[in-house]
């Protein structure tokens, strides 16, 4: 893959998560991937569970949107910096999470997603009361 190429999947991966289309989201991995959201400790592998927890995040942020700040890529890796908007589906209120995610290429597919972003700046949005 050339940098150009890793950029291009980079932003499709953001505009598919924003269509709320997990099956989508899944086909950009390879089949025995890992996804990996430190904030929550949370290890996903394999292109199924990527799909289960896209469908989770788009219960739970039914209008998800991820604005791409920034992209750096290479043959391999891309570094995307993100912020993520839509409304909280428990309570109705709105969220703005700003993150970095590094995507490891094999081939065309992503082989492996780490997401970095503030947990307790979501969790303060999201609070009731």
């Amino acid at each position: 893959m050339t940098p150009d190429e890793a950029d291009v999947l980079t932003r499709k991966h953001a505009e598919l998560w924003s269509q709320q289309d997990a099956r989508a989201v899944a086909a950009l991995y390879r089949d025995d991937c890992v996804y990996e959201d430190i904030p929550q400790g949370a290890l996903i592998e394999g292109k199924d569970e990527v799909m289960k927890h896209a469908n989770g995040m788009f219960q739970l942020i039914p209008d998800i949107r991820v604005s791409l700040r920034s992209v750096a890529a290479t043959k391999h890796h891309s570094a995307r910096e993100y912020t993520i908007t839509g409304t909280w589906a428990a309570n109705g209120k709105p969220i703005s999470l700003p993150g970095v995610s590094i995507l490891e290429f094999d081939g065309d597919l992503i082989a492996r997603n780490t997401d970095y972003y503030d947990l307790s700046t979501l969790m303060a949005q999201v609070a009731d009361g």
